[in-house]
């Protein structure tokens, strides 16, 4: 698992959300500028480095 993230002032994450409601699918989509911070978090950072699953402490922002 290779990742860069070398340009993440630029990288933008979206989230997708579908709704079915009485037979009409609905999709709205969230652009969420990305800032970095999360994956130097010890929940993403240790299980990546290790290439395994870990269990940590809750995640509260």
């Amino acid at each position: 698992m290779n990742e860069n993230f070398q340009n993440l002032g630029k990288l933008i994450v979206f989230a997708g959300i579908v709704l079915i409601i009485i037979g009409v699918i609905l999709f709205f989509s969230a652009k969420i500028p990305f800032i970095g911070k999360l994956i130097h978090q010890d929940w993403y950072q240790i299980p990546k480095e290790l290439d395994r699953p870990l269990w940590s402490e809750p995640y509260f922002d």
